[in-house]
């Protein structure tokens, strides 16, 4: 039988996992960074020579939620943002620099990176681009040429030596006019995503400043399904 038979019509079967994070006092001091789940490599213990015959469980994340148990009300300055990582061999998955110029804003450039910079990068991924001279902003890989290069489309000028890092896959800043009652979930997209095995998810509390705020309870979620290929 079709699953989408046994779930009755335009259904599918999401596959979610979850962590509870403490209560948390206000500032940087008490920010954290937690495991939600982990991608099991099944090509790790495979017996020699059949490494390519183990099944691919590379997935994609399509939700972000956190549940709140006691209600948050943003604030102007001292606030805190929530985000869900992806990591690759304990580290981000990109995290580089380059000294490319971008001469014209709204443009497409072929960038070269720091060595093996743009080992991770994939089609879609987007990056977070700071420092140098230009205005930072957020960028999205149109083409992956090899393992220093990459291209994307760039709406700043930019020069001297910037900063590229993976954008968090999805994160909400507690600023003024966001806030969140006790047990209603708040459900955020994914960016575009690929989570291969050995990968990890986690949630990061990160303050604007010493003084942030005070976050409560929370169950964090995600839901995902079976990915590209590797």
């Amino acid at each position: 039988m079709k699953m989408s038979k046994a779930l009755r019509g335009n259904r599918d079967l999401p596959q979610m996992e979850a962590v509870t994070l403490a209560a948390s006092a206000a500032g940087t001091g008490t920010d954290y960074e937690h495991g939600i789940t982990n991608v099991p490599n099944l090509r790790q213990s495979a017996p020699s020579g059949t490494a390519g015959m183990q099944a691919d469980n590379t997935m994609s994340v399509r939700w972000f939620s956190l549940l709140p148990e006691a209600a948050i009300t943003g604030a102007v300055t001292n606030n805190y943002t929530m985000k869900l990582m992806q990591r690759r061999a304990g580290v981000v998955l990109t995290s580089t620099t380059s000294s490319t110029a971008v001469a014209g804003a709204g443009t497409t450039v072929t960038i070269t990176t720091a060595a093996a910079g743009a080992a991770n990068c994939y089609v879609g991924q987007s990056l977070d681009l700071t420092g140098g001279t230009g205005t930072a902003e957020t960028i999205i890989v149109t083409a992956v040429v090899d393992t220093t290069h990459i291209t994307a489309y760039f709406v700043n000028t930019h020069s001297g030596t910037y900063t590229l890092t993976s954008t968090p896959l999805a994160q909400v800043t507690y600023a003024s006019g966001t806030n969140d009652a006790a047990w209603v979930a708040r459900q955020l997209p994914c960016l575009v995503n690929i989570v291969k095995p050995g990968d990890t998810l986690t949630v990061a509390r990160v303050s604007s400043n010493a003084t942030g705020l005070a976050s409560p309870v929370y169950t964090a979620v995600v839901e995902w399904v079976e990915g590209g290929p590797q």
